[in-house]
């Protein structure tokens, strides 16, 4: 992409050193995202992208001087005192390390701005070092050079390993040592004659354990199946509709979100499904991994960075399609989402107490609209707002009144407290309840 600048209106700009990502890391989608929470929530423009960037990505900038090439000693004396010390200084340093550490440790900040003006002089060369804050998790693989004949010129240890690899394809050097039998002496020395070549893999950390697949078929009640084939319908319509399942405690709302998930992912596209609390995330985790497997993303704050940088990646890829996380996943990068799930959408969780002040089901709507999706909220407890869009008919209403199979509904009685001061019961606790 080239910008032709007009000369008078190129003041200020900065030339571009180098391109740091190879695809973009904000899609068009996520610009609209931000606009809208500054729009809507008046935070600013910093606060909202990083919402939607896991922070793996961020990068740190460092700045490193060094001796230019050329540089006469002899010119030392000339120097004002303070340049001719910090010279020494560098001069002195024992290695890379050392010298960085003369501008990022004690009485650092002053050594840069000498170290400015000698640069403008040429005396000392400046570096802009860019990095990630967090690299990829990379394995280095070991496998048989092409053409390589193990019958012929080598020990029977050697033969081993060879035997191995090209049983078992590339592996990790310590592995392939393991499977021969053979110290790792024995590997290291088949790469130094090149008999075995070395790659790169990465691997993705997960923070998701290893959970046996459950092949049980989920049956539904006749009011759960008309429910689903409500639900089904709105989904089906190929726009953007948003529907309220009020159903009571124990109803089997859960076995109408794993249908409706069947079906979205039986048409190529993604789904999104939201917890209020990190708590409930192992218990829905399990449940979604036993039907889904590898599909499952989880995203929530716990996460290490690297752990949530790879499950990003899993998810922009295509391995993961189906997202599972707390309010912060209402972000994730998903590219062709169908449906969007907001369990227990009445807890105050899902609106951000810290700028930018967010609620994750506002931005599940605009994304919904995007991407011609159906938001699914669902509570035993909705909040007021969603229950009074459902029964004014802005939102689908679905209810469950009935616990799933047999199940009885608890006896819930309401005691006025007030009532019960006025026959002199001043405790917290009722006569009833007592």
């Amino acid at each position: 992409m080239v910008f032709l600048v007009e000369e008078e209106k190129a003041i200020g700009l900065k030339p571009v050193i180098s391109v740091l990502d190879e695809a973009p890391v904000l899609t068009e989608e996520g610009f609209a995202i931000v606009s809208f929470m500054v729009d809507t929530t008046f935070c600013t423009y910093y606060d909202a992208v990083r919402c939607l960037i896991p922070s793996g990505l961020s990068v740190a900038a460092a700045t490193r001087f060094s001796i230019a090439p050329g540089f006469y000693h002899d010119t030392i004396p000339n120097m004002p005192p303070e340049q001719q010390q910090l010279i020494r200084l560098m001069l002195s340093a024992d290695g890379q390390r050392e010298l960085d550490l003369l501008f990022t440790g004690p009485g650092s900040g002053n050594r840069i701005l000498i170290a400015e003006a000698m640069s403008e002089k040429g005396i000392l060369v400046k570096e802009t070092l860019v990095t990630r804050k967090v690299g990829d998790k990379i394995i280095r693989l070991v496998s048989v050079a092409p053409g390589i004949d193990p019958d012929s010129g080598f020990t029977p240890k050697q033969r081993e390993v060879l035997r191995v690899l090209q049983e078992h394809g590339a592996l990790p050097e310590k592995e392939a040592a393991y499977l021969a039998g053979v110290s790792e002496s024995v590997v290291k020395n088949l790469i130094r004659k090149e008999v075995l070549l070395e790659t790169e893999k990465e691997i993705l950390r997960t923070p998701l354990p290893r959970i046996p697949m459950d092949a049980s078929k989920i049956l539904l009640s006749a009011k759960q199946q008309e429910v689903y084939e409500g639900i089904s319908a709105l989904y089906q319509a190929d726009e953007a509709n948003v529907a309220l399942l009020f159903g009571v405690t124990g109803s089997g709302k859960t076995s109408i979100f794993i249908r409706l998930i069947e079906d979205v992912l039986s048409d190529g596209r993604q789904v999104i499904l939201m917890v209020p609390e990190i708590a409930l995330t192992p218990q829905m985790l399990a449940k979604f991994r036993g039907y889904f497997g590898n599909a499952v993303a989880v995203i929530h704050s716990s996460l290490s960075v690297g752990e949530r940088l790879d499950e990003n990646k899993r998810i922009v890829s295509g391995q993961a399609k189906i997202v599972i996380g707390t309010r912060s996943s209402v972000f994730a990068p998903c590219e062709n989402i169908g449906l969007i799930i907001m369990d227990e959408e009445g807890e105050h969780s899902y609106k951000a107490d810290s700028s930018p002040r967010y609620h994750a089901r506002e931005i599940a709507k605009l994304r919904c609209v995007r991407h011609k999706a159906t938001l699914l909220l669902a509570s035993a407890t909705p909040s007021v707002e969603s229950f009074h869009a459902a029964r004014t008919g802005r939102y689908h209403l679905f209810t469950l009144t009935e616990r799933f199979g047999t199940a009885d509904l608890p006896d819930v009685r309401l005691i006025n407290m007030m009532q019960e001061e006025q026959n002199f019961n001043f405790s917290p606790i009722s006569d009833q309840l007592a």
